[in-house]
């Protein structure tokens, strides 16, 4: 075998050897426990009905400006003319 043979081997051995070593430190990395932490439950808050407007004195595609459920909570009502998937009736 000649020198140059030699190091390609030896390159090659010492590849697979660092790709073997980067599996099994992958694969224990992945078999330490971790410690289970419960998310925090969302906070649930009910919003009082109200009547925003009515859909007889809307215009299509003139959008009507609201505030619910508070003063600081801006919001759009805008009547499309057809029906939209996933919308109220």
């Amino acid at each position: 075998m000649t020198s140059r043979n030699r190091l390609i081997a030896l390159g090659r051995r010492q590849f697979l050897k660092g790709g073997a070593t980067a599996a099994a430190a992958t694969l224990g990395a992945a078999a330490i426990p971790r410690d289970a932490r419960a998310t925090p439950a969302l906070a649930r808050v009910t919003y009082p009905s109200t009547k925003l407007a009515n859909v007889k004195d809307l215009k299509v595609d003139q959008p009507l400006q609201i505030q619910y459920p508070d003063k600081d909570s801006p919001g759009v009502i805008i009547k499309l003319g057809h029906k939209v998937d996933g919308g109220q009736s």
